[in-house]
């Protein structure tokens, strides 16, 4: 089955690289601010890892492993975060392909279901 496009990397990588030049030194209500965002950030990583396994079992366009490239070829990513947001998507490919070794109607609903969680996370990341 295939799922409509969903606009979650484009909002990622807005996201990300809006969130890159934040300066934190001298205010931890920012600092806070940016670790709760680069925490959700992880999460959109892990999600886009476990939809690229799940694309790939389910027949689907694969998307989510390219969207993930680009977000890491952003200049604004320090080598720490770039380690920790390949780390967050390796878990989440990990984690599906453990159970989801064919595209099954659970399946279809966990996708359903990341791309949601997704956007919400994606939300809360741009509110003011």
């Amino acid at each position: 089955m295939r799922h409509p496009a969903r606009p979650l990397i484009a909002l990622f990588a807005t996201v990300t690289l809006s969130l890159g030049g934040v300066v934190l030194a001298d205010k931890p209500a920012l600092a806070q601010t940016q670790a709760e965002s680069d925490a959700a950030l992880a999460d959109l990583a892990e999600i886009l890892g476990a939809l690229a396994h799940l694309e790939v079992v389910c027949g689907d366009e694969e998307r989510s492993r390219d969207d993930m490239e680009r977000v890491l070829a952003s200049e604004t990513l320090t080598e720490l975060r770039r380690a920790v947001l390949i780390d967050a998507f390796n878990r989440g490919f990990r984690g599906v392909a453990s159970t989801h070794r064919t595209c099954t109607t659970t399946s279809e609903r966990l996708i359903a279901r990341h791309h949601d969680r997704g956007a919400t996370i994606i939300d809360g990341l741009l509110e003011p």
